[in-house]
């Protein structure tokens, strides 16, 4: 099965899409781009929703109350 491919291309400020790239590395991606088509193909097939947090300084995951 042949899939049809598209480019999205997004304007970012270089030094955020630089820090992007860096903490995709960490996490264990091999590119942000990865990461991005990982995100979109799992969030397309309803396998993840998206949520945002404000973290507070120095915090690396919001903290979740039940």
């Amino acid at each position: 099965m042949h899939m049809s491919r598209t480019v999205i291309q997004v304007p970012i400020d270089s030094a955020i899409k630089d820090k992007c790239q860096r903490i995709a590395k960490e996490q264990g991606f091999s590119s942000l781009q990865e990461m991005l088509r990982l995100i979109l193909q799992k969030y397309a097939n309803g396998e993840i929703g998206i949520g945002v947090y404000k973290l507070e300084k120095g915090q690396k995951e919001p903290i979740v109350t039940i």
